[in-house]
């Protein structure tokens, strides 16, 4: 050892003495790389791979250079052994070959070989590394001092074991599950251990009207822990309701007396709304009382109990205003409301009419779900009844109209309910500003809501993909694009969604009971005591959905560190991360290596703090593994899931909520390949890119002959046009390198920025993807794709056949035709690609639909 280095590591003595000792040696890199940083990187990966007892880390002192010099690694032959014939080929006794790393293949950020390059199939680059060591075998002979090299198979995230990958092939679709979380049971017990109360002041207003509302006293046991907000109902085709409530109160026990009054008052509630009471039990969980004077009690029930028949309240001229629901004994007692007295031409009593509306199309209007509304409204019914054989309630409608409506109130409540239960028990710690994105995402669309998880459900696919891919791509810098994809794929696959919502008893929570207002009955304290649960049928997929849409519903309300929290509650085996750029990249590569031009760096919109994530995000992978600069392949993969994320809040932000099948469409279109690798041209991007593919050359000025050609129709139909330009861009038919710079772009300025994502929108909006996303949203352009729409015109009848044939040396054009029903209609011929192909006949085949009808098209070809 020269006099000038000093061994500050451990003794050479502390590695036991009957197992050969083996340097592992760096060489001297003084500039880009200091040996300090080197050592950590290597010491870190030989802790992975080895363990920390089976090695020893020597670091040495360059006294001269005050400085880190150099540093050896020992490690026992047969640890290295063990840890890579796994991975190699024997040739003949030697069956722990020698490997040989040779400085000039090691990346200055992140140690690889040959064989680790991305490949289609593992078993590819297992085969390749395998050669690689075998061939270092051959060369070295029989030296005793090698050099080793990280494994880099050792890090690629497992495979799962066949037996979980037929649990989820074998996952049934249906499961049986706990039955829906009874909120009144709880109640139930609260009054009879309760010496305390609560009192909500409940209000009804027509909508416009002037008139102050309706008021009632709704007494209940216990506190919800979150204000109620306002319900809009809609009563009939012009009139709508809202139903505000205060801020509960504290109200003493009544004695037996008032409460069996209150219980009364509560039945003639109920009663007034329907045909006939069946259920002579009054012990109901929840009281509703008038806004009076516990005093004036007894005389309110006497004076608005009962009913009266119809001729005898004409005789009195009762005002319309205080007449109640009329019953026709006629129609067994069928509840109508009053609309106006029809006196017989000459005037007899005997023959005296009433016109009213049947109250039943009003409680149709109560349970319209959104789908419903976009149809045209259902005409008000009239119906003309004899006086006679009515008899009208001494209740008055404004009054009577609390049970019409108490069914949409108390099933409101009980959803709210449930919802609270939740973040008490299974959410706890976080803290939503309102309990209506919660209820929304535990909704399924089957109960028929006026809003059901599904959009939340897309919110939170995205957030968790986002979260889990800045999770593995930063906890795993050593990872490729695939490696990182099938770790997220693990992460987020519906399999594994459905089992934690099973494990933590999520699927209690989840609302599917669909409230039917006919055959409602206010929940009673007998029957909540008595009820046993019992198992239901719920959808595997809906679990999963509920997961991702709780995801969604707290990152609408709190942002990413709501999500995160609800991740850490929902998915505790997912150890999320405060998420951190990689510490090492920039301090390795603090200048880089070819520079990057001026007039690039001012062109997009942020300036790079670390320039060489910028150079990074514009090297393609044909630089292969002797680039000191990785490929864009990891930056692409973050770039995607940041996209996303950009694409979500513009959806969250909108003034109106978009439908999630909608947003399905528009996410579809505007993160569609082909229009980035439009921005991209029109950017002039692709031209800073590094690669060493001469055929990459030959296929982008290719694609750019046809921008230039497509360039003016296109950049028209993005400002102007009212329909998606799909046929411009399949012809357009870019390769992918172009978009997938623009996704890495994203990605570099994610990591550079700090994990910023109103960085990441201050690019898209340079590149104009931004403006057209908001003119798609408030425009209204039609995103569907010519397919999906010929799908739809021609009612699932249109079939696609392509073929392909060669032209020339490495060229080939695509044919496609449409058929119906084993008839032809429409044929593309001569395209470059399969997407063109197939865009274009769907056109053609859907201008030929518009000029006639279906019927008329099949009939017509059917005689040929």
């Amino acid at each position: 050892m020269p006099d000038d280095l000093v061994n500050t590591g451990p003794p050479q003595a502390a590695v036991p003495h009957h197992k050969t000792q083996i340097g592992v040696s760096v060489a001297r890199n003084r500039c880009e790389t200091p040996a300090m940083m080197a050592f950590v990187l290597l010491e870190s990966a030989c802790s992975t791979i080895y363990g920390h007892p089976q090695y020893h880390a020597v670091l040495f002192w360059h006294s001269k250079s005050n400085e880190y010099d150099r540093f050896e690694i020992l490690i026992s032959l047969s640890v290295v052994k063990r840890n890579t014939k796994k991975i190699c080929l024997s040739t003949g006794n030697c069956t722990a070959p020698t490997t040989i790393c040779e400085e000039e293949t090691i990346h200055r950020a992140l140690v690889s070989h040959p064989g680790s390059q991305r490949t289609r199939k593992r078993r590819q680059r297992r085969k390749k590394c395998q050669n690689y060591t075998s061939s270092a075998v051959q060369e070295s002979g029989d030296k005793q001092q090698v050099s080793v090299v990280e494994d880099k198979t050792s890090y690629l995230p497992p495979r799962l074991p066949h037996s979980i990958q037929h649990e989820i092939n074998s996952w049934p679709s249906t499961m049986r599950v706990s039955d829906q979380f009874d909120p009144w049971a709880y109640w139930s017990r609260a009054w009879c251990s309760m010496n305390t109360l609560y009192q909500t002041r409940i209000c009804i207003q027509a909508k416009g009207s002037p008139n102050p509302g309706v008021f009632v006293n709704m007494i209940t046991p216990a506190a919800y822990s979150t204000s109620l907000t306002p319900i809009n109902i809609s009563c009939d085709t012009e009139t709508t309701f809202c139903v505000s409530f205060a801020e509960p109160e504290i109200i003493c026990r009544p004695g037996t007396g008032l409460m069996n009054m209150m219980r009364q008052i509560t039945a003639l509630y109920v009663e007034s709304s329907k045909a006939r009471y069946q259920d002579n039990a009054q012990d109901f969980v929840i009281l509703l009382v008038p806004d009076e004077p516990r005093s004036r009690l007894c005389c309110w029930l006497n004076e608005n109990s009962g009913s009266e028949p119809a001729l005898q309240v004409h005789s009195q001229g009762t005002a319309p205003v205080k007449m109640g629901i009329v019953h026709d004994s006629s129609r067994f007692n069928e509840p109508l409301i009053f609309r106006q007295w029809m006196p017989s031409p000459n005037n007899s009593i005997q023959n005296l009419k009433i016109e009213c509306e049947q109250l039943s199309s009003s409680r149709r209007q109560l349970c319209r779900s959104p789908d419903e509304d976009l149809l045209p409204p259902e005409p008000t019914k009239s119906t003309v009844v004899s006086a006679q054989a009515c008899t009208v309630d001494r209740l008055p409608f404004g009054q009577s109209i609390f049970g019409l409506f108490m069914p949409p109130i108390l099933d409101t409540l009980e959803r709210r309910l449930i919802a609270a239960r939740l973040c008490d028990t299974i959410l706890g710690g976080i803290q939503f500003e309102t309990l209506d994105h919660v209820v929304t995402a535990l909704t399924t669309p089957y109960a028929r809501p006026r809003s059901n998880y599904q959009r939340y459900e897309f919110f939170g696919d995205s957030v968790l993909k986002h979260l889990i891919s800045c999770q593995v791509f930063f906890q795993h810098s050593h990872w490729q694009e695939h490696e990182l994809t099938r770790a997220r794929d693990q992460f987020v696959q519906n399999h594994r969604l459905t089992k934690a919502a099973l494990r933590i008893g999520l699927d209690a929570f989840i609302i599917d009971r669909r409230t039917s207002l006919r055959r409602y009955t206010v929940p009673l304290i007998s029957q909540s005591l008595g009820h046993v649960p019992k198992e239901r049928n719920i959808s595997s997929k809906t679990l999963a959905d509920v997961i991702e849409a709780l995801i969604g519903a707290a990152y609408v309300d709190g942002g990413l560190l709501s999500a995160r929290q609800c991740i850490k509650r929902l998915l505790p085996e997912i150890a999320l991360q405060a998420l951190s750029p990689f510490p090492f990249r920039a301090r390795l590569h603090p200048i880089p290596e070819h520079g990057v031009d001026h007039i690039l760096k001012g062109s997009l919109g942020y300036t790079f703090r670390n320039e060489t994530l910028l150079e990074e995000a514009l090297t393609h992978p044909s630089c292969g593994p002797h680039s000191t600069t990785a490929s864009y392949q990891r930056l692409e993969f973050l770039g995607d899931a940041v996209l996303d994320m950009v694409t979500v809040d513009h959806f969250i932000r909108h003034s109106t909520e978009i439908p999630q099948g909608q947003m399905t469409l528009i996410k579809h279109a505007v993160c569609n390949g082909n229009l980035l690798a439009f921005f991209c041209l029109e950017m002039g991007l692709w031209r800073f890119m590094l690669f060493k593919n001469p055929a990459l050359k030959a296929s982008q000025e290719t694609v750019f002959q046809r921008y230039v050609s497509l360039r003016t129709h296109i950049s028209l139909t993005l400002t102007e046009g009212t329909q998606y330009p799909w046929q411009d861009l399949s012809e357009l038919a870019p390769d992918k390198h172009f978009s997938d710079v623009i996704e890495s772009m994203l990605g570099a300025i994610f990591v550079d920025s700090g994990n910023d994502l109103s960085a990441c929108g201050l690019f898209l909006d340079r590149i104009g993807w931004t403006r057209y996303v908001q003119r798609i949203l408030g425009v209204g352009v039609d995103v569907t794709h010519p397919k999906n729409a010929l799908q739809m015109a021609s009612r699932s009848l249109a079939k696609f056949s392509v073929t392909r044939s060669k032209n020339g040396p490495g060229g080939a054009t695509y044919d496609c035709a449409v058929h119906i029903r084993d008839t032809q209609i429409a044929i593309a011929s001569g395209c470059s690609c399969r997407a063109e192909a197939e865009v274009k006949a769907s056109n053609a085949a859907l201008e030929l639909l518009q000029n006639t009808t279906l019927n008329s098209l099949i009939s017509r070809y059917s005689c040929i």
